[in-house]
C-alpha cells in the first residue's frame, strides 16, 4: 500500500525534528570531543541569550555529567513533542484535556509486541492502570503464542528495546551488547519471532526465505534446534547460516561476486542479489567481522552498499570490537547523520551520511589524535558515546551462580621444559634477526617474522602438556568434577590427550574434543626438506654435493623441521565434522565424558559446556524468577565443571574462552585458571590482554566475570621488555597461518 503524502503541517513538524537532532547531535559530538564540560557550554550551543545563561547557570555551576546532559536533551526533545501535539492535537473541540502530557514511551500495536505508546493520556481508569503497571513489570514483553521459551526479565527487555529501536525508531542497525552465557540466542530467536508474527517481510524481499541468521559453523546445528524446539522458527523462515559458508558456494543464494579494474589491476568485490535479499540480517557473534582485510568483512560491508534494498542488521556480541577500525561494519550500518562533524557535503542531500566512502573521515575523528587501529580506551568512549542510540545494553544480569577467574604463574615443572622454552624464544629471535638483516622492508618480511613469532607460541603451549593433563586429571579424580581445558593449538591438544590416556588410564571414550580435528599437513616445502634429508650422504658425495648446499640452493635451509606424530587409531584423533563436534558436545553435556577440550579457534564462540540439566532425564524445579530450585541439583547426574586456560594474545579470543563454561543456566560456580609461565614472555601477554581488556570495558561499560582475570591479575604478573613482531598482539593474522600450515 503507497504511502500517503505528507501535510504541510507534517513536513514543517519533521523540520524542527531534524533541526533539533541536528542541534543535539552536535552538542553530543562536542562532549565526545571534550568541548562541553559545564552548563554554560550546553547553553551557549543551544543558543539561549547571556542572560538566560546568567540566570539558570549560577544554580549549577558544578561539573557537568554524560546522564545529566543525556537528560536535559531528552526533556528537550519531549518538550517539543508535547509543542507539535498540542498545535495538532482536537484539545480546541474537547476531545483531549488540555493538561495532557507525552512521555518518552512508545506505541503499543495489537499484532506486535505489547509496546507503550508515544502519546499517553495521564487521565486512564483504574483498570488500564493496572494493565499498564503489569506491562510495565515485564517491560513491555508479551510472549508471542507461537514461542515456547520463557525468558528471563533481562532478556524480555532486550528484544523489547531492539524492537523500538528496529521498527518504531526504524533504526537501520542495533548492536545488542550481552556478556557471554546470557542467552543471545533467546534473545535473537525472540526478535525474529515478532518479525515473523507481524509479516515484517511482506513487500521486502520476494526471497522464500526473508530473515537471515549468520554465526559460527560449530554453533549453526544448535542454533536451528533452538530457534525451532523454543521459538518454532523453522528453516522455511529463517536460514542459519555459518559466516564461511557466506563467502562459499552455500552463500551464492544471496551473493555475488563481481570483477571490475581499479589502477590497472583487476579486483574482486562482493555484491549482495537485490530484490532476494533478506529483510533482516542477524549478524550472531560479530566480532568475526572486525578484521578489515577479512573476506566475511567485506561481504558485511557490502551489504551497506545497497541503498533502498539494505537489509536491517542487528550485530549480536559480547566483545563486538577493542578498537574504533574494527567497528566498521556495525558503524556504518547505522548509517547516521555526520553533518555535525564532517559538514554537509555534495551528493548528500539531507546531510552527510555514515557511509561506507565517509567511514575514513568518520573513524579519523572518532580517534584522533590517534590512528582509528591502536588501543585507545577514550577514542572507544567517544565512539561508543555518538553510537550509544544505536546500542541495545544488557545489564544488571545476575546469574544463579558465579564464575571465580583467576591468573596462576607457574615454574617450569622439569629441567628438559625449563630448557626447551627459552630455547624456542632464542630460536625465534635468531630467525626474526635474519630475516630482518636481509634488508627488504614491507609485507613479506613482516609476515615471515609473524609465522616465526607464531611457532614459539606453538612450542611455548606445548610446553605446559604435562601440567594441564596433570591438572585435569586431579580435576576430575581428586575434586569430583569435570574438566574442561581451553587451547590455542591442535598439537597440545593432541598432547594433552595422549598424556590422559597413556600416563593415566584415562579412557578415550571419557574425553570429548571440540576442534577441527587431525594434525596440521606439512607444507609442500617440508615435505621436499624431508625427501633430500632422507637421501644417503655416500651417493651424494660421489657427485660432489652434500645434502646442506641442496636445501640452500632451493631455499629449503630455514624451512622448519616436523614430522607428523604417529598416533594409534583408537585414540579418534583424526579430522572432525560438525555432526561429530556436536556429538562430543552432547556426550559432555549428558556426563557421559568427564574430560573437554577445545581449540579456541573452533570452539571458542557461542559453545555451551556448562553444568547444566538440559540434556537429561532428571530436571531441576524453576522459581518464578528463573532460576532453579537448589536442592534439586544434587539429582542431576552432571558434575560441576573446573576451566583451565592456555594464554592467548587476543583479548577478543581470551573473553570468549573463558566465556564457554559459565552460563547464565549453570548450576553451579564454575572456577577458571588462566597459566602463564613465571619469568617469561608470557608476562608481556598479559599485558597485551590488559589493553585489550581495559578498551573493552569502555564498550561494555559495566562489571563482567572476565574483568578480574587479567585487569585486576596483580602486581605478581610479570612486567618486562621484549623483543616482539610488529602488531604481534593481532591474532587475525597468524591464525590464517597456522590454517595453511
Amino acid at each position: 500500500m503507497p504511502k500517503l503524502p505528507l501535510t504541510p503541517e507534517e513536513k514543517a513538524n519533521n523540520k524542527r525534528r531534524k533541526e533539533q537532532e541536528f542541534q543535539q547531535n552536535r552538542i553530543l559530538s562536542d562532549w565526545n570531543f571534550g568541548n562541553i564540560t559545564k552548563w554554560e557550554d550546553v547553553y551557549k550551543l543551544y543558543g539561549y541569550s547571556p542572560e538566560y545563561i546568567q540566570q539558570h547557570y549560577s544554580t549549577k555551576k558544578g561539573p557537568l555529567t554524560f546522564l545529566e546532559l543525556k537528560a536535559f536533551l531528552q526533556e528537550k526533545k519531549e518538550k517539543l513533542e508535547n509543542e507539535l501535539l498540542q498545535k495538532s492535537s482536537p484539545s480546541a473541540n474537547g476531545n483531549t484535556p488540555p493538561d495532557a502530557k507525552i512521555t518518552s514511551q512508545t506505541v503499543t500495536q495489537s499484532t506486535l509486541p505489547a509496546l507503550p505508546t508515544s502519546v499517553v493520556v495521564e487521565t486512564i481508569s483504574q483498570v488500564e492502570q493496572d494493565i499498564k503497571r503489569e506491562q510495565d513489570k515485564n517491560y513491555g514483553f508479551k510472549k508471542s503464542p507461537n514461542e515456547k521459551a520463557n525468558c528471563f526479565w533481562f532478556q524480555k527487555k532486550a528484544i523489547v528495546e531492539s524492537w523500538n529501536k528496529l521498527i518504531n525508531q526504524n533504526k537501520p542497525a542495533i548492536l545488542i551488547l550481552s556478556g557471554t552465557g546470557t542467552g543471545k540466542t533467546w534473545m535473537a530467536g525472540g526478535i525474529l519471532r515478532r518479525l515473523l508474527d507481524a509479516n515484517y517481510h511482506d513487500g521486502k524481499t520476494m526471497s522464500h526465505i526473508p530473515y537471515l541468521y549468520v554465526t559460527r559453523a560449530s554453533i549453526v546445528t544448535k542454533t536451528e534446534r533452538d530457534l525451532d524446539r523454543e521459538f518454532c522458527i523453522g528453516v522455511e523462515d529463517t536460514s542459519v547460516i555459518n559466516i564461511e559458508q557466506l563467502r562459499s558456494q552455500a552463500g551464492r543464494f544471496w551473493l555475488k561476486q563481481e570483477k571490475y579494474v581499479e589502477g590497472g589491476e583487476e579486483c574482486v568485490k562482493w555484491v549482495w542479489k537485490k530484490n532476494i535479499q533478506p529483510c533482516v540480517v542477524e549478524w550472531d557473534e560479530c566480532q568475526a567481522l572486525k578484521n578489515e582485510g577479512s573476506q566475511q568483512h567485506q561481504i558485511a560491508c557490502s551489504m551497506n552498499d545497497m541503498g533502498r534494498y539494505k537489509p536491517k542488521q542487528v550485530f549480536i556480541s559480547a566483545t563486538p570490537f577493542t578498537k574504533v577500525s574494527e567497528a566498521k561494519c556495525f558503524a556504518v550500518a547505522t548509517n547516521k547523520d555526520l553533518t555535525y562533524i564532517l559538514g554537509r557535503r555534495s551528493g548528500f542531500e539531507e546531510g552527510t551520511r555514515l557511509t561506507n566512502e565517509t567511514w575514513p573521515a568518520y573513524a579519523k575523528a572518532i580517534a584522533f589524535p590517534n590512528p582509528p587501529n591502536e588501543y585507545n580506551e577514550a577514542a572507544v568512549e567517544r565512539l561508543m558515546q555518538d553510537l550509544d542510540e544505536y546500542v541495545v545494553r544488557v545489564k544488571g544480569v545476575r546469574p544463579q551462580f558465579e564464575a571465580h577467574n583467576k591468573v596462576e604463574l607457574i615454574d617450569f615443572q622439569s629441567p628438559e621444559k625449563r630448557e626447551f622454552y627459552p630455547q624456542a624464544w632464542d630460536r625465534y629471535l635468531e630467525k626474526k634477526a635474519k630475516l630482518e638483516a636481509m634488508g627488504l622492508a614491507g609485507a613479506p618480511v613482516g609476515m615471515a617474522i609473524l609465522v616465526q613469532f607464531l611457532k614459539f607460541r606453538m612450542a611455548a603451549e606445548i610446553c605446559r602438556d604435562d601440567i594441564l593433563a596433570k591438572r585435569m586429571y586431579e580435576i576430575v579424580e581428586h575434586k569430583g568434577r569435570a574438566a574442561v581445558c581451553a587451547v590455542n593449538f591442535k598439537n597440545t591438544l593432541i598432547s594433552i590427550v595422549r598424556i590422559l590416556i597413556e600416563q593415566y588410564g584415562v579412557p578415550r571414550s571419557k574425553i570429548s574434543l571440540i576442534w577441527g580435528g587431525g594434525q596440521t599437513q606439512l607444507t609442500e616445502k617440508q615435505k621436499q626438506k624431508q625427501k633430500i634429508q632422507g637421501l644417503n650422504d655416500e651417493q651424494l658425495e660421489a657427485r660432489g654435493l652434500t645434502k646442506e648446499e641442496i636445501l640452500e640452493n632451493l631455499d629449503l635451509d630455514e624451512v622448519e623441521d616436523r614430522e607428523l606424530i604417529d598416533i594409534p587409531e583408537e585414540y579418534k584423533l583424526g579430522a572432525q565434522s560438525l555432526e561429530e563436534r556436536q556429538y562430543e558436545i552432547d556426550k559432555f553435556q549428558k556426563g557421559e565424558s568427564l574430560y573437554c577440550l577445545y581449540t579456541l579457534r573452533a570452539g571458542g564462540v557461542g559453545l555451551s559446556l556448562h553444568h547444566t540439566d538440559e540434556c537429561v532425564r532428571q530436571k531441576c524445579r524453576k522459581k518464578p524468577s528463573g532460576y532453579v530450585v537448589e536442592e534439586d541439583i544434587p539429582l542431576i547426574p552432571i558434575r560441576q565443571r573446573e576451566t583451565l586456560v592456555a594464554p592467548t594474545w587476543s583479548p577478543i579470543e581470551l573473553v570468549q574462552g573463558i566465556g564457554r563454561v559459565p552460563r547464565l543456566t549453570s548450576l553451579s560456580d564454575t572456577d577458571q585458571t588462566l597459566i602463564f609461565y613465571r619469568g617469561t614472555i608470557e608476562g608481556r601477554v598479559a599485558d597485551i590482554a590488559n589493553r585489550g581488556l581495559r578498551c573493552l570495558s569502555k564498550i561494555v561499560k559495566h562489571k563482567e566475570p572476565w574483568s578480574d582475570m587479567v585487569i585486576n591479575g596483580g602486581p605478581e604478573l610479570d612486567r618486562f621488555v621484549t623483543d616482539l613482531p610488529e602488531d604481534s598482539d593481532e591474532t587475525g593474522l597468524v591464525s590464517d597461518v597456522e590454517e595453511e600450515e
